[in-house]
């Protein structure tokens, strides 16, 4: 038998439909303009930079949770190294893990890179509104080396890889922007980079004198702090640059080695260079090393923001090869 329902019930149903639609599309509107910040995919985060200890970029972040002030050194492979101090003092070591004495100026953690258990571990790093999970770690007395006491962490080429990332000299913010959505910007020059065994280098032309120019590769280094493009020891030799130079400044010894050296060489003028015969610098410092063992003892050339933050506002796409000048 059919049993017809009266208007009223008919009317009472469809009310009541209408109102649970109602609620939870409010309910839908309401949760998705209150969303933890963390859950929105973001095309790219911007962050001011502190400019430190000539020529040091440094942001802040956090790792596990733990405030850290983080320095970028594109001349340096892995994605993230710990200062030791920090390390120690956050927790993140402990007694068991001894620094090397042997060396004055970068204590490392021997027992660390020996066992090789720590850079195993999973560290949460935090900057602005991304995170990300690491686990290639190395830990060594950062703020030493950099002369940097507020240096807790420093990120690597590896890291800088992930993003295009821009640094903007003249406003004093970078940004790390997702490949994905990177748009080149308008009226942006194009300088052609070789990304390499984990590091950044560019063509650049020395002009040393009137008559002497050298075309050398060099590594694009934001860990190269102060006022000179640095050479090592062996590209001076090679190159045998102190002939041109018989007015040249000797360099204080520096007792902070890398690898328990004695750092010595001299700084010049050199009349210019040039980014791939696109931009050109007059009369840039040089700094020449002739300590022959160590950090300093290398056949590499390196270039960092003393040169850089003269571009204005630079973008750096390591996988794509290529720098962006704005």
């Amino acid at each position: 038998m059919k049993i017809k329902s009266p208007p009223s019930l008919i009317i009472a149903l469809l009310l009541a439909v209408i109102s649970f639609y109602s609620c939870n599309q409010a309910s839908e509107t309401k949760t998705s303009r209150h969303r933890p910040v963390s859950s929105i995919t973001f095309n790219s985060d911007t962050i001011k930079f502190e400019m430190v200890n000539k020529n040091w970029i440094m942001i802040n972040g956090a790792i596990n949770g733990i405030k850290a002030n983080l320095i970028f050194d594109s001349g340096a492979g892995d994605n993230l190294y710990l200062d030791s101090s920090f390390a120690r003092s956050s927790g993140l070591i402990d007694k068991k893990y001894y620094l090397d004495s042997g060396s004055v100026r970068a204590k490392r953690i021997k027992f660390i890179e020996r066992q090789n258990n720590f850079r195993k571990r999973n560290i949460q790093l935090t900057i602005h509104r991304t995170n990300h999970t690491i686990n290639n770690i190395d830990v060594f007395d950062i703020r030493r080396i950099t002369l940097n006491n507020k240096a807790d962490a420093m990120l690597g080429s590896s890291f800088l890889a992930k993003y295009i990332f821009e640094i903007n000299y003249k406003k004093g913010y970078v940004v790390f922007h997702k490949p994905k959505f990177f748009k080149k910007p308008k009226n942006a020059m194009d300088i052609p980079i070789e990304y390499k065994g984990g590091f950044p280098y560019m063509n650049v032309s020395f002009r040393i004198t009137d008559k002497v120019t050298l075309v050398k590769k060099t590594m694009i280094d934001l860990g190269c702090g102060g006022n000179s493009v640095d050479w090592g020891a062996i590209a001076v030799q090679d190159n045998n640059l102190l002939q041109y130079f018989p007015n040249k400044t000797p360099i204080a010894p520096d007792n902070r080695t890398m690898t328990r050296e004695l750092i010595t060489g001299f700084t010049v003028s050199a009349k210019s260079i040039s980014l791939n015969n696109k931009i050109v610098i007059d009369t840039p410092k040089l700094k020449l090393y002739t300590s022959k063992s160590g950090i300093t003892g290398i056949g590499n050339i390196l270039m960092g923001s003393y040169i850089l933050s003269r571009l204005g506002d630079v973008y750096f796409d390591l996988p794509g090869q290529m720098l962006y000048i704005k």
